[in-house]
């Protein structure tokens, strides 16, 4: 009766995975995996890389990639990634999407057999554990995501360590490079004296850094290192309160950080808490987790490699942000390997429960207790993953780690953490220095490229079939919307044109961006024009026209010798000047409607902030003072008011629209 029963839980859970979650991901694009093509159909099609990061970039290469109508953001991602999908990338984005799915089949077929064949256990008992994976495994499919390779890839880095280290290493850099949390058994490694895959681990990564170098170039790595790392090292990716997550770090960052339009409602306002909580939470699970295998590797008989990486999986997976439910799966070898270590049903039936548990979408069904002490509820799943994080240390023996280094671990731990807590308090105090204020949205998400219309402030929602680019004057609107600018000019006039992009609103007409075989172009079109006017030609890449209210001049973004400036072109004279230039990079210009001022967005020290500069003698003045992404400037008709997007208090990129009175 039990051998029915175990064939049959397999039988119906292989059938749940295949027809929920094979064959719609087959056939469906869904989010996350436009993610990886569309990034590499444009290293495939020889697209500039600079603007990786930047979301509306990306969305623009996800449409010329053939994916109009699904959301896509490269705004954390190592810039290897981009390279992940690089084989498929000449096919469809429907048959790539179907050779994914085959490799992930593939790898989940490879690693239940590899995993089987290192603990020794039969290929039956270990798919079932893989099975029961459950709504993670099956998500891997339906959003084309990577994290059964990933998990096979760490399984083979814990496993063959010894008697292939090159393998070994090899496979923890490729785990690494791509998704950063798998680097910690590089760090094992290290702790647990595996020399000779250290040091193909290294190797293996410089190998991938100097391909990355090679296919991508330098700016995409140096706004991952200068911008994005810092922030995603603070868990300050996407929407960093949503419930959705329900991981610890969102835990304690709703319950803690308020946030006017994310998160009104914390349970305490006790911001340097949190900034104290997350470094101590997170370095304090590490250190037990590596001292608990530091003694692991020095006795015998000892817990196998794949529990090792059980524990490992499961402190990375506890004090990781931003998780979703598909990511779990990379538990998968090391639970396999603990049911199989452990003799005792009850503990078996414990991991296995746990991990069930864990990797189901049931996990979100409190999201609606999203505000004060009810949040809790909407959080199950940051305590089950302690309980298995305890469970794993408890099987490697962790009662029997000495007092002394535990003590000192926690408290090193515990003293870092108030040293990052002194740095990031003062950082939240800038968020508010310079007095700027969140304009009342309609709805959250990520909203950019503000405009004051005669009907008020307009912005861009980052959702599905949303417009871009949004551009006022008079009493005129446009905007951009798959690869077409439409609304009303100056003169109230409706239209719609295609063959441009980043349209500008002016007086006269319209300024936008084109590209050819030989460059990029800035052109104009008015009403009655057959089509668009070329004004000049750059072989460089251009962004961000704007035009001046006297419709005399044109300012615009253009990458030279590694960095973006500000150059300004003049309609009576036909010529450019240099309007904005240094060490750092330049973008988004605005004219103020007296033509005083001059606004732009600057980054010379890793963010951008708002600058103003005088038009009559040529004097700067910082207008924002945050630590964060301020971006785009708009101002409002009697020049008293400067809108923009900031990423204050969010995270990476993911910008709302605040308002700043200007002096």
């Amino acid at each position: 009766m039990k051998r029915f029963l175990f064939h049959a839980a397999i039988g119906v859970l292989a059938i749940r995975l295949v027809w929920m979650y094979v064959v719609p991901g087959w056939s469906r694009m869904t989010t996350d995996f436009p993610n990886y093509y569309a990034s590499a159909w444009a290293v495939r099609h020889g697209e500039p890389l600079m603007d990786l990061y930047d979301s509306s970039w990306f969305d623009a290469m996800k449409e010329k990639a053939g994916i109009p109508h699904q959301l896509a953001l490269f705004t954390f991602y190592p810039p290897i990634t981009a390279l992940l999908a690089w084989p498929v990338a000449t096919l469809s984005p429907a048959a790539a999407k179907q050779v994914w799915t085959i490799v992930n089949l593939a790898a989940l077929v490879f690693a239940i057999v590899f995993v089987a064949r290192r603990i020794e256990a039969p290929v039956l008992d270990v798919l079932l554990m893989a099975l029961l994976g459950l709504d993670s495994l099956g998500n891997n499919f339906i959003f084309g995501q990577i994290y059964i390779v990933v998990a096979l890839l760490m399984a083979a880095a814990m496993s063959l360590n010894g008697r292939s280290p090159g393998v070994a290493g090899a496979s923890a850099a490729a785990a690494a490079v791509t998704k950063i949390f798998p680097g910690l058994i590089v760090v094992y490694f290290a702790v647990a004296r595996r020399r000779r895959a250290l040091a193909w681990a290294a190797a293996a990564s410089l190998l991938f850094g100097a391909l990355g170098l090679l296919f991508l170039g330098w700016a995409p790595h140096r706004v991952f290192l200068d911008e994005v790392l810092p922030r995603v090292m603070r868990g300050e990716i996407l929407d960093p309160y949503n419930v959705r997550f329900n991981s610890l770090m969102t835990l304690l960052r709703r319950a803690l950080v308020p946030e006017a339009e994310l998160n009104p409602y914390p349970i305490f306002s006790a911001p340097a808490l949190f900034f104290f909580l997350r470094p101590a939470v997170t370095l304090t699970v590490l250190a037990i987790t590596f001292l608990t295998l530091r003694r692991n590797a020095g006795v015998e008989p000892k817990a196998g490699p794949l529990v090792e990486l059980g524990a490992i999986t499961a402190a990375a997976t506890l004090i990781a942000p931003g998780l979703g439910t598909h990511h779990y799966f990379v538990l998968f070898p090391g639970v396999a390997a603990a049911v199989d270590h452990w003799k005792d049903s009850r503990v078996r039936f414990l991991f296995a429960g746990l991990f069930a548990l864990i990797c189901s979408n049931w996990m979100g069904a409190g999201q609606k207790f999203d505000a004060g002490w009810p949040m809790l509820l909407a959080f199950p799943r940051p305590f089950l993953m302690l309980l298995l994080w305890a469970a794993f240390l408890w099987t490697l023996g962790v009662l029997k780690v000495p007092l002394r280094p535990m003590a000192i671990g926690i408290g090193l731990s515990t003293a870092l953490a108030g040293v990052a807590a002194a740095g990031d308090i003062p950082r939240w105090d800038r968020d508010e220095r310079d007095g700027a204020l969140m304009v009342e949205a309609k709805g959250t998400g990520l909203r950019t490229f503000p405009t004051v219309a005669e009907s008020g402030l307009v912005d861009a929602l980052f959702v599905e079939d949303a417009f871009r680019h949004p551009s006022a004057f008079g009493k005129g609107l446009v905007y951009e919307l798959h690869g077409t600018i439409s609304g009303h000019l100056a003169n109230g006039k409706a239209f719609a044109w295609s063959g441009a992009t980043e349209p500008a609103l002016g007086p006269a007409g319209i300024v936008a961006i084109q590209r050819d075989e030989r460059g990029w172009v800035l052109a104009e079109r008015s009403d009655g024009d057959a089509g668009w006017r070329e004004i000049l030609r750059r072989s460089s890449v251009i962004h961000d026209p704007a035009v001046s209210f006297d419709d005399g001049r044109i300012a615009f973004a253009e990458w030279v010798e590694g960095h973006y400036r500000i150059t300004e072109w003049n309609r009576q004279s036909r010529t450019t000047r240099t309007l904005v230039s240094g060490s750092g990079d330049y973008r988004y210009p605005a004219y103020s409607p007296s033509d005083r001022w001059f606004f732009f967005s600057e980054n010379v020290a890793g963010n951008w902030d708002i600058v103003r500069l005088s038009l009559k003698d040529g004097r700067r003045e910082l207008q924002t003072s945050s630590d964060a992404n301020d971006l785009m400037p708009a101002v409002s008709p009697d020049e008293q008011t400067l809108y923009f997007a900031s990423d204050r208090r969010r995270g990476f990129r993911y910008t709302t629209i605040y308002r700043l009175a200007l002096r």
